[in-house]
């Protein structure tokens, strides 16, 4: 299973792309994310299209703050050829965030 990895970021900005899994071969994916945080933040995990112009389907993730959460998506994510998944930030942080990505 590949993992990538932000590692630590501090203040990351509104928008920031903290997490992106490259291009990934087709099938079904069942990715592992996990999120550490000093502060509370607010995620959104995304799939892209292949161009990594569009997002395909996206889901918010609140993360408390001093916290670690690891989820799991056992159900399976179909991507196609060049898709990718990526979580960007959506408001700006004062803290340390990590984020990693297991497809």
């Amino acid at each position: 299973m590949p993992w990538t990895s932000s590692g630590r970021i501090t203040n990351p900005t509104a928008g920031q792309i903290v997490a992106d899994s490259g291009a990934l071969a087709g099938g079904t994916r069942e990715p592992l994310i996990a999120v550490a945080c000093s502060v509370a933040a607010t995620l959104e995990l995304q799939q892209r299209d292949a161009a990594n112009a569009a997002t395909l389907k996206s889901q918010i993730i609140s993360v408390p703050a001093n916290t670690f959460v690891a989820f799991h998506v056992p159900m399976g994510i179909p991507v196609g050829d060049g898709e990718r998944l990526r979580l960007e930030n959506v408001s700006a942080v004062t803290g340390v965030l990590s984020v990693s990505v297991f497809t």
